[in-house]
């Protein structure tokens, strides 16, 4: 059994619109209320509170979701991946603490995070790649995200974009 905390009226409030808000997101995630059960409580609370079960994938557009299933999974980065690895390295990089000062769970910019980092010659998993950066495109556009944010990302899937088509 959890242990029990106390919220006021106002705390309660700002749980349940945050819910609201965030189940429509990509992969329903609710996050944990940190911050009010932090000052309720004085401890930090790092697990979420539940998980929706809305499928991931589902929650992109049909075309999207089609791609996705046809593209490799184990990918070597060669020099065309590894320059749009480049490009984008320093907004990517960047992009775990935009999407956690917004509120939302970083878990989708940390796995990109991670891709771009991946030097000449290693594999990765390009679909995992492909799918977190939409599904953060997702979270971000849900949010109304600062503009220079949503845009980093949009690039990075149109460079990724351009390498599927050739």
């Amino acid at each position: 059994m959890g242990k029990i905390v106390r919220l006021t009226e106002s705390d309660l409030i700002l749980v349940v619109k945050r819910i609201i808000k965030e189940q429509g997101l990509i992969g329903g995630l609710v996050k944990s209320v940190t911050k009010s059960t932090a000052k309720q409580t004085g401890k930090q609370v790092s697990k979420p509170i539940a998980k929706a079960s809305i499928p991931l994938l589902q929650q992109l557009p049909n075309e999207i979701q089609i791609l996705i299933k046809r593209l490799p999974t184990s990918t070597p980065v060669g020099p065309k991946l590894s320059n749009v690895f480049k490009n984008n390295y320093a907004t990517i990089r960047s992009l775990p603490s935009n999407v956690k000062s917004l509120g939302f769970d970083d878990l989708y910019a940390r796995k990109l995070a991670d891709s771009v980092s991946k030097t000449e010659g290693t594999v990765i998993d390009f679909q995992d790649v492909y799918t977190n950066a939409h599904l953060l495109k997702k979270q971000l556009e849900s949010v109304q995200a600062p503009y220079l944010v949503q845009t980093s990302v949009n690039r990075f899937i149109s460079d990724l974009e351009s390498l599927i088509k050739k």
